[in-house]
Order: structure tokens, then C-alpha cells, then sequence
């Protein structure tokens, strides 16, 4: 694990494991231990130039004064056993992603699915779709047509329906 800050200097940690992509980690954190992080080049694309990591991304967690001594020592955890682990990684399969202009229009999108009973879950937007950072919605293609028109009822906005490896 490569870390990118001092230790007890800020609340968020910013860091990467080995060689992985910054949002196959923080997918495997949110899957495996119900953890949520921020993947990608978080809009700060020369910080990512200067770390050497503008390819990679990092993986970000945002501790807050919400978050509980319990909570910080799971996150470290559960990074930790990643990082040992070497993560086994998911084989990656074509998927139907769905991108959004905004945060917002994501999680309006996994409100809808959850309460329509459409499926896929939220994802961080690949980097082979974007280096930056955000959200996104990954379902199988065969549910295009299903997601958009769920998307429409909605009103929500999508920035791009594309498939990819995910």
C-alpha cells in the first residue's frame, strides 16, 4: 500500500495497492466491505502528475467527525487485507455503464432502481471511460433499453449509456 499523506495530519487518506486501478480498489472496498471511497484523479489532475499516479488514480477515504474510531480502524482494515490479499480481482465482463453529469443524477439513479427493482448497483465511472472521478451505473447490456427507459420516467439525465469491460 502506497500512502499519500503524513499519518494523524488530515481525515482524508488518500492511497493505492500496488499496481491496481484506483477504481477496481475502491470497487472491491465497497463489494467486499461495504466501504464507499472517491476513485479516479478527484479533479486535481497535476497533484496526480506530480505523485506519478495520473494513469492510476488513487483511492480516497473522507473520514469525518460522523465517523467512529471502530469505522477508521475497519477502513484501515479492510485496505490492509486488500493490499495483502494482492485483491484477487474480478474478471471483468462486459457491462452496461451508465455516466451522469452530476453526483446527484447518480444517486437519483440508484434511488429509482431500487424503488423500480431495476437492475445494477452504483459503481466508480472506470477509468477507461473517464480519469476523473464520480459515479456511475453498471447493469448487464441487455437492460438498456429497461435502464433508459427508467431514466426518462425520472427525468434524470445520463452523460453517456456505453458499454465496457467492467
Amino acid at each position: 500500500i502506497r500512502r499519500f499523506h503524513q499519518p494523524k495530519q488530515v481525515s482524508i487518506v488518500t492511497f493505492n495497492i500496488g499496481d491496481y486501478d484506483s477504481a477496481d480498489v475502491s470497487d472491491a472496498l465497497l463489494t467486499e466491505f461495504g466501504i464507499c471511497t472517491r476513485a479516479g484523479g478527484h479533479c486535481a489532475p497535476l497533484m496526480h502528475e506530480a505523485l506519478g499516479t495520473k494513469e492510476q488514480g488513487a483511492v480516497r477515504f473522507s473520514f469525518s467527525h460522523e465517523n467512529t474510531e471502530e469505522e477508521v480502524d475497519f477502513g484501515i482494515q479492510a485496505g490492509t487485507n486488500a493490499g495483502r490479499r494482492g485483491r484477487r480481482m474480478r474478471k471483468k465482463e462486459r457491462k452496461l455503464v451508465v455516466t451522469f453529469y452530476t453526483t446527484a443524477d447518480a444517486m437519483g439513479m440508484e434511488k429509482l432502481c431500487k424503488e423500480e427493482g431495476l437492475p445494477g448497483r452504483i459503481i466508480p465511472v472506470p477509468r477507461s471511460i473517464s480519469a476523473g472521478c464520480g459515479l456511475a451505473w453498471c447493469t448487464e447490456p441487455e437492460q438498456k433499453e429497461v435502464i433508459e427507459a427508467g431514466l426518462k420516467r425520472a427525468g434524470i439525465e445520463a452523460s453517456a449509456i456505453q458499454e465496457c469491460m467492467v
